[in-house]
C-alpha cells in the first residue's frame, strides 16, 4: 500500500501547526502535492482521561487540512440552545459539510472499541473515519480503498 509513514518522518504543511506530522500520508509530501489520505494512530490508555484530547486534537487537523487542501466550507448552525447539539441531525450536518473532501482524515485509536465506542459518532462528525484496535484490519482496508479511489 503506497502510505507513506515514518521513518523519516513526514511533515504536511499547515497553518496552527507549521509542520503537522501525521503518522501516515499519502502522497508523500516532498512531491508537493497536497495530501489525499492523512491518517494518526493514536494509543489512549486511559479512555475515560485521554480520547476528548486526542479526538479534538484530529478534529482540528481535519478541519485545517480540508479547508487548506481541499474545498470544504463551513457553515455554521446557528443553535440557540447548547441542549440541541444532543441531537444526531447536527452532527449530520457537519458531517455533511466534511465528507467526501479531501485530505480524507482517519484516526485509528489504540485502545478497547466498547470503551470508546459512545464517542465514535460525535467525532465522525469532524473526522471522515475513526477505527479501534479491534478494526485495525477494517482501517487498513478503508485505506487501501481511499487510495484506490483516489487513483481511479
Amino acid at each position: 500500500m503506497p502510505l507513506f509513514m515514518s521513518p523519516p518522518r513526514r511533515v504536511v504543511p499547515g497553518i496552527v501547526i507549521a509542520g503537522r506530522k501525521p503518522d501516515g500520508v499519502w502522497p508523500d509530501p516532498a512531491t508537493g502535492e497536497p495530501p489525499a489520505v492523512y491518517l494518526e494512530v493514536k494509543r489512549i490508555r486511559r479512555v475515560a482521561d485521554d480520547i476528548q484530547k486526542r479526538l479534538y486534537e484530529l478534529a482540528e487537523a481535519s478541519l485545517e487540512m480540508k479547508l487548506l487542501y481541499g474545498g470544504a466550507t463551513m457553515t455554521g448552525l446557528g443553535i440557540d440552545d447548547n441542549r440541541k447539539t444532543r441531537d444526531p441531525g447536527v452532527a449530520k450536518a457537519l458531517r455533511d459539510q466534511i465528507e467526501g473532501v479531501r485530505p480524507i482524515v482517519i484516526g485509528l485509536f489504540l485502545c478497547p472499541r466498547d470503551e470508546a465506542e459512545r464517542y465514535r459518532t460525535g467525532a465522525e462528525a469532524l473526522i471522515d473515519r475513526i477505527f479501534f484496535q479491534e478494526e485495525i484490519d477494517d482501517c487498513i482496508r478503508f485505506i487501501s480503498s481511499t487510495i484506490e479511489e483516489y487513483d481511479s
